[in-house]
């Protein structure tokens, strides 16, 4: 099995997958985009799924790596709606 690979959209580095480094570095159409990325990652299917012995779908790896991503984009809209509210 191979390693899972960055995905391309995040071309300036991933800083250790911190979520909030993540928002802070790249817009919400990358993060959603490499979502979409490692999803269609063979690397990412959890072979156990595959054998029916897991309902893991994605391996731990995977489901780290997007955890953040979400994460990243829950704080990108957090800070958006903040600022919409404090410009109010």
């Amino acid at each position: 099995m191979s390693a899972l690979q960055i995905p391309p959209s995040l071309d300036r580095g991933v800083f250790g997958w911190d979520a909030v480094k993540l928002a802070d570095a790249y817009p919400s159409a990358a993060l959603a985009a490499a979502i979409y990325e490692i999803h269609a990652d063979p690397a990412a299917a959890n072979p156990e799924h595959a054998a029916g012995r897991s309902i893991e779908i994605y391996t731990k790896a995977a489901k780290k790596r997007t955890g953040a991503l979400g994460w990243a984009i829950f704080y990108q809209k957090q800070a958006a709606s903040r600022a919409k509210a404090g410009a109010a």
